[in-house]
């Protein structure tokens, strides 16, 4: 087991919470040019803040599966 292997999916998943974070950031402050070409733009700050809450535990889950496999491994 590499702890190179963890360390690349644990700073994938932290990139990721990170993008959360400026995501629902922007739709909040109604920021929308940091979301241009995204699928956010037309659609309710209320549904874009719970897929991202739905994403930030999917994302939670998958974290752990990813370095649950790389440890089994």
């Amino acid at each position: 087991m590499s702890n190179n292997v963890l360390d690349n999916i644990w700073q994938s998943y932290q990139a990721t919470i990170d993008c959360f974070k400026i995501a629902g950031r922007s739709v909040k402050r109604e920021e929308y040019q940091f979301l241009a070409k995204t699928n956010f733009i037309g659609t309710s700050p209320e549904k874009v803040d719970e897929l991202i809450r739905k994403s930030r535990s999917d994302a939670d889950d998958y974290v752990i599966l990813s370095l649950w496999a790389v440890f089994e491994r």
